[in-house]
């Protein structure tokens, strides 16, 4: 339960789209909150082996990279002012997201201060990002194979 438990969980889901997209012949690269590159290639040992390093992370703010095609962010708690960089990638058409319902693991003494996971991912939505919400409940793989149900054919499960 708490912080380190949703960051596993979205450690764990960053895997699962690794392993997807590296078996569909893509490349990917995979950028830390503060901009950082992990990792970057088609080398599941090296992508995977970048995750193990991250930590929980109190960031004010974020740091979105350039890129170039789809753009993947798994995120933890949001605001407006955090939101901000990513709301430009939405006029691309190839913006997705899963917020990860931090408050969902917390204890409640925790969570008194907390941004609902709601609106940041009412706000990315209209936007136009595609956007789901990280809980418990729901394991990493039941996201990205809803992911792939919304997304087939870009995110290469379908026609």
């Amino acid at each position: 339960i708490g912080a380190d438990s949703s960051l596993e969980w979205a450690v764990e889901l960053v895997a699962s789209v690794c392993r997807h997209l590296l078996t569909q012949g893509r490349k990917v690269t995979l950028v830390a909150e503060n901009g950082v590159l992990l990792a970057t290639g088609r080398d599941p040992e090296a992508l995977l082996d970048s995750l193990a390093t991250l930590r929980p992370s109190s960031q004010p703010g974020l740091v979105v990279p350039p890129v170039d095609g789809e753009l993947f962010a798994v995120l933890g708690e949001m605001d407006a002012t955090t939101l901000e960089p990513l709301l430009y990638w939405a006029g691309h058409g190839h913006a997705h997201a899963v917020l990860v319902d931090v408050r969902a693991w917390a204890p409640r003494r925790e969570v008194r201060n907390a941004v609902p996971v709601g609106t940041p991912a009412r706000t990315l939505s209209e936007a136009g990002w595609t956007v789901l919400v990280g809980k418990p409940d729901r394991g990493p793989d039941q996201i990205w194979t809803e992911f792939c149900r919304r997304l087939p054919v870009r995110l290469g499960s379908g026609q």
